[in-house]
């Protein structure tokens, strides 16, 4: 069976995203709540808030 992700009720195949672009919450922060990111010089912090959702800051 294909397995498929859904994101606001669109379906994208995961063969066509390839696996390299599909990361888990727990690979990119393992026991951390918040990461920070480097995107064209600048710093950016993705945390995980107590509602559990994802949230991007500069």
């Amino acid at each position: 069976m294909e397995k498929t992700l859904n994101r606001n009720s669109q379906q994208l195949n995961r063969d066509q995203l390839g696996e390299n672009f599909v990361y888990s919450t727990v690979q990119l922060f393992g026991k951390a709540d918040e990461i920070y990111l480097n995107h064209q010089g600048q710093i950016y912090r993705l945390r995980i808030t107590r509602q559990g959702k994802l949230l991007l800051t500069k």
